[in-house]
């Protein structure tokens, strides 16, 4: 395996944030890399990083259809788009990346692991998806004996032949979000809901219009009190940005999305405690291409 460089110099970008969160930084290397770092999701307890990597410019890629090399090699197996990356915390800072037993199932990932790291739910890509070739689909992989396990998909109602993806847990594993493009929603891709009751998943709902409008709405991470929620999507005030929102729940009711990060991001992940925000930051590089790396804000008050 190639390992990062420490020669990445992180770029220094403008990332507007609301009152209350500090100065973003980048997590700078051995996590970030010329490669591009994405789908972000930090355990509970701040120390376990989970994301996805891709050896190219991922954006030109999905806009051209070529795969133009920027960063090192990883283990890939040449046919994948990317794998899935764990790094941990330590005094030091953290861990070199380390890739994922579900590389061996999997394409891509946008997952989320419970509060004991035992189950992680995540989509991805795969041929025989609900939704064919093109649509990616919600699995779960549980651990046993310090291994993930064959992914099981959850298939129908949460999964259709439209796409679904970027699922959150709850804590009691009986909530679930996600977003997906299915025709009954308000616009392009909205955030849906659906609870477990004698262990079946529910019909999901929409979040609605509170939450939901005609743009796109994605990447769904509820605080741990249930009170706070956090999405990407399409901004309602600059046309062409993505932002990261928070929406309130008061009085059982979702309050008006307010932008809380601006300047191309999304993939908003929190520690339990709701102190630190993880998201990913896409930007210009030199030579007229992308890239994408995560980031860190603090809560300040």
């Amino acid at each position: 395996m190639t390992t990062t460089t420490a020669a990445y110099t992180p770029p220094v970008e403008t990332i507007p944030v609301a009152e209350g969160w500090s100065t973003p930084i980048n997590l700078g290397p051995p996590v970030n890399t010329l490669g591009w770092e994405d789908s972000a999701f930090i355990s509970p307890d701040g120390k376990t990083l989970y994301f996805s990597y891709a050896n190219f410019d991922w954006l030109t890629f999905m806009i051209s259809g070529k795969r133009v090399k920027t960063g090192p090699d990883k283990g890939l197996n040449p046919t994948d788009l990317c794998d899935a990356m764990v790094s941990q915390k330590t005094d030091s800072g953290w861990t070199e990346p380390k890739l994922l037993e579900i590389n061996e199932l999997y394409v891509c990932t946008d997952g989320v692991v419970t509060q004991d790291g035992e189950t992680m739910y995540f989509s991805g890509l795969k041929k025989n998806n609900t939704g064919g070739p093109g649509k990616s689909d919600i699995y779960v992989s549980r651990k046993q004996d310090g291994k993930w396990q064959q992914e099981e998909n959850l298939g129908p109602p949460v999964n259709t032949n439209y796409s679904e993806g970027n699922p959150w847990i709850s804590e009691d594993g009986n909530l679930l979000m996600f977003e997906s493009d299915r025709p009954e929603g308000k616009g392009d891709s909205d955030i849906w809901m659906a609870e477990k009751k004698d262990g079946k998943w529910s019909e999901p709902m929409n979040l609605g219009k509170s939450i939901n409008s005609p743009k796109k709405e994605e990447q769904p991470f509820m605080s741990r009190d249930g009170k706070m929620l956090y999405f990407s999507g399409d901004s309602r005030k600059k046309p062409g940005d993505r932002v990261i929102f928070l929406s309130e729940k008061k009085d059982g009711k979702w309050s008006e999305p307010k932008e809380v990060i601006s300047n191309l991001v999304g993939e908003p992940t929190l520690t339990s405690d709701g102190k630190e925000l993880y998201f990913v930051h896409i930007f210009k590089t030199p030579g007229g291409g992308y890239n994408a790396d995560i980031m860190m804000t603090k809560k300040t008050s």
